[in-house]
């Protein structure tokens, strides 16, 4: 293949704002300018006989230049190869090398590659299969990108996959594309191989979200993914180039196919890690959609576990109303700043479940809530549950541990009735899915409050978190006792915040406008058989989703002496506290 111009001029950008009150439309790019490529098709010859041509093969030499700084494709080729009656078609992978010179271009080359024919099951094409011979016309239709090959069903895919969710080089963003059927005649062994001009054309819409990371974390960089949802874009789907005669429009480029005909609103991700105090860009791909849902297109962007805003703002995540997207064009989301991690109470809902095991109580009532075993609850609660289009799930060990001390660490660790210190213990913690080891120290009272210093990850303190734990009156109908947790963000600015200072109530009483509390009813638990409740007004139990042995459940617990995560028997009915699935 001898390729004389791959010349792709940088796609046309365009920015939308996400920090006023409504978001901005997107507006079309300008179209992209599409690549030429010069095709020298050499036969070569199989089995001893001169008119059967084994392979087609490729032959490149010249380093073409790719102007584009950022946000260029793998080039890998899938190439289909049919006669013209469409009768018989093979397929063949070609892979480019591509290399990044100084000054970021991108530089591609062929070099004494073969297109192997092969058959719909992968196999070489033996020489007892029909092959093209000499002065037949054929068609050879390709796309680049990279994507996975069905050559069964002649198509590819360009969904993701686990391979490519990773921190890509520029040249390896996924950008499809692609030329339609293009005829040439097989030569003879004594004639000249036929030059072949295809016109590449870029299929789908690039996205470049651009992320500022604000956590000023020095040892650990921001590792998470940047999540597009949208109703108006799609990688879901495939790239057909099916024979049937109906299909006859295909020639021009390949039919695209939504997995989704309807435009319904779908996340795609792409993972992405970036130093303290810098930024990056992000690209994702996705295909424009042209069918309009009732309420409208639509498209946000998000950061996989952190909190995150559009530029130069503190309360205004990234939007957009999108009536359109133009397949070939990229657009830039604007800014978004990182600011920290999610924390664990972020997820964790108001209320507790109602009786009626469909609903959230709405009052913190010590008698306004369900009781559930273990085994009910892990049947009603463990996913699926949703309320007011807002997924909840019943929390495990570690999501709650991220609330609370284990008893495992320490039994008194927040103590209500002595006064106890416990420092740097070590936690096992689980938010938003991931897992990770935290410090804390707390430090206990004999006057119904304790405190923690929580959520400290060796040199991380991006979730460094102040708790205060209050056994307190309960003033809501029918009376009793209740616990008040106050949650108050640290983080890398207030790491040189102690506990000792965290457990004193004059820390408390200023510099609390951005505290977060959360109320847990003091419910008691009913009686194993029987509607009796046992320790109404005095005590809170609260199921969690991990076993500790065949008969006995984890829970959360607090009375009149501590708060903690510990064990309870399994056919004990107990309240439920739910989190929730995402705070995207």
């Amino acid at each position: 293949m001898k390729l004389k111009h791959l010349f792709f001029n940088a796609l046309a950008v365009m920015a939308f704002a996400a920090c006023s009150n409504e978001a901005e439309e997107i507006k079309p790019a300008e179209k992209a300018t599409t690549a030429t490529l010069e095709l020298d098709m050499t036969g070569q010859y199989g089995g001893g006989s001169s008119d059967q041509t084994r392979a087609l093969s490729l032959d490149g030499s010249e380093y073409p230049r790719f102007i584009h700084e950022e946000g260029v494709t793998d080039w890998k080729t899938h190439c289909f190869i049919r006669n013209e009656e469409g009768t018989v078609q093979f397929y063949a992978l070609v892979d480019w090398n591509a290399t990044t010179d100084a000054d970021g271009n991108i530089s591609l080359h062929i070099k004494n590659s073969t297109l192997t024919l092969q058959n719909s099951a992968g196999s070489d094409v033996s020489n007892t299969e029909t092959l093209p011979k000499a002065g037949e016309r054929w068609y050879i239709a390709g796309i680049a990108g990279g994507g996975v090959l069905d050559a069964t069903n002649s198509n590819v895919s360009f969904a993701s996959n686990s391979a490519l969710d990773i921190p890509l080089k520029p040249h390896q963003i996924r950008i499809p594309l692609s030329f339609g059927w293009t005829r040439f005649t097989i030569p003879s062994n004594t004639e000249r191989a036929p030059q072949i001009v295809v016109q590449f054309q870029p299929q789908g819409t690039l996205l470049s979200v651009y992320v500022n990371n604000k956590t000023n974390v020095n040892q650990v960089p921001l590792n998470a993914s940047v999540k597009v949802t949208s109703n108006v874009l799609s990688p879901n789907g495939l790239f057909d180039y099916a024979l049937e005669a109906d299909r006859a429009t295909y020639a021009a480029a390949p039919k695209w196919t939504f997995t989704n005909e309807t435009a319904v609103y779908e996340t795609f991700s792409r993972s992405i890690n970036i130093d303290q105090n810098t930024g990056a860009n992000c690209y994702t791909w996705a295909m424009p959609r042209t069918t309009v849902p009732a309420e409208g297109f639509g498209t946000t962007v998000g950061i996989g576990g952190y909190t995150y805003f559009a530029e130069g703002s503190s309360s205004e995540k990234p939007a957009a109303i999108t009536k359109t997207f133009q397949s070939g064009n990229t657009y830039m989301v604007k800014g978004v700043d990182v600011y920290r991690p999610y924390l664990p109470h972020e997820f964790l809902a108001e209320y507790n479940v109602a009786p009626d095991g469909t609903s959230f109580a709405t009052t913190h009532a010590n008698g306004a809530s369900g009781f559930w075993t273990w085994a009910d609850a892990r049947t009603s609660f463990l996913w699926g549950f949703t309320v007011d289009g807002i997924g909840y799930h019943l929390p495990n060990v570690g999501e709650m541990r991220g609330l609370f001390p284990d008893h495992s660490s320490t039994y008194m660790a927040a103590s209500f009735s002595s006064i106890s210190s416990v420092d740097d213990v070590q936690e096992v913690i689980d938010i938003n899915g991931y897992t990770g080891f935290y410090t804390a120290s707390y430090r206990g009272t004999a006057d119904g409050i304790a405190y923690g210093r929580r959520l400290a990850q060796n040199a991380d303190n991006s979730r460094l978190t102040a708790t205060r734990y209050a056994y307190i009156d309960n003033p809501n109908e029918g009376g009793g006792k209740m616990l008040k947790v106050t949650f108050r963000y640290l983080g890398v600015a207030g790491a040189s915040t102690t506990i000792d200072q965290i457990a004193n109530e004059e820390y408390w009483q200023s510099n609390n406008t951005s505290d977060v509390s959360f109320l847990f009813p003091a419910a008691g638990y009913r009686a194993s058989t029987g509607s009796s409740v046992i320790n109404k007004g005095t005590a809170g139990y609260y199921w969690l989703t991990t076993g500790a042995s065949a008969t006995m459940g984890r829970r959360m617990v607090f009375g009149s002496l501590n708060v903690a995560v510990s064990t309870m028997s399994k056919e004990t009915p107990l309240s439920v506290r739910l989190f929730k699935n995402s705070v995207e």
